[in-house]
């Protein structure tokens, strides 16, 4: 616990060790110390001088030999109320650091951005939250698959707070994906959804669109990835391809062996 929490504190692993050793044994030689952390006397030599500059390590004469011992924990203490107010400053001023960002000027090039693993995908998801009013999508697997359920909530409450409107084209993937264990019904107020069927447009992949991005992303097992390109007139063709099929998939209905699956929201 004590080495965990020094870490969090932003020190690294071997001081975080040795501080906890101190507290555990008392006061140590270096080569006591360098014996039960593990850590070679030259490295250790380098985390006592950052222990010792934060208040976190005394150093102890006895019997004509130096020892080194934890200090109590008021530095730490001290240093959280020091990381507390710079908080609360970095707060203060945020106001200003964001109008002066989005005073930069427009790009008008082509952006495109690549993502890797969970956390690209989660990034990805929350650019979405940016939308200007709806959100356009072609969804083969269940989101709360790749990004959990807590994010997915959290997902789904900031597109709700945001006032955006999410349409969405589900491909048979998606509804198989929604028997599988650990699917939970998540809905977004304002949200309709309509089934495009293989037959029709086979899925290999989730696809949204918004404001001037085409967003991409896919997983399957750990090939995780995605790539966001922002450009005004792909986007419109996107849109354009979508709304097409949209209107496709009207004449489309949920076959019986799907059930009465969240009929309420098809619309």
């Amino acid at each position: 616990m004590i080495e965990e929490y020094l870490t969090k504190l932003g020190f690294d692993e071997g001081a975080s060790r040795l501080y906890e050793v101190l507290v555990a044994k008392g006061p140590l030689t270096i080569l006591e110390a360098s014996r039960a952390t593990g850590i070679e006397r030259t490295a250790l030599y380098r985390q006592i001088e950052t222990l010792t500059e934060r208040g976190l390590i005394e150093e102890v004469l006895e019997h004509k030999s130096k020892r080194i011992r934890a200090a109590n924990t008021e530095q730490i203490q001290l240093m959280l109320e020091q990381e507390k107010k710079r908080v609360e400053e970095l707060e203060a001023s945020f106001g200003v650091f964001e109008k002066e960002v989005t005073q930069l000027p427009e790009i008008k090039s082509t952006q495109v951005r690549y993502y890797r693993g969970i956390a690209g995908i989660k990034q990805i998801m929350w650019n979405e939250t940016k939308a200007k009013g709806e959100l356009l999508g072609y969804t083969y697997r269940n989101m709360e698959e790749i990004a959990g359920v807590a994010f997915f909530k959290q997902w789904v409450a900031q597109i709700e707070k945001n006032g955006i409107i999410s349409r969405d084209l589900r491909s048979d993937e998606f509804i198989a994906s929604t028997k599988r264990p650990g699917y939970e019904r998540i809905h977004i107020d304002q949200s309709m959804w309509r089934y495009l069927p293989d037959s029709v447009m086979k899925l290999s992949h989730n696809l949204d669109i918004y404001n001037n991005v085409v967003a991409i992303y896919y997983w399957e097992e750990n090939d995780v990835m995605g790539i966001e390109i922002e450009n005004e007139k792909m986007a419109e063709t996107q849109r354009s391809i979508w709304r097409t099929l949209w209107g496709l998939a009207e004449n489309y209905k949920l076959p019986a062996k799907y059930g009465r699956f969240e009929k309420k929201y098809r619309k």
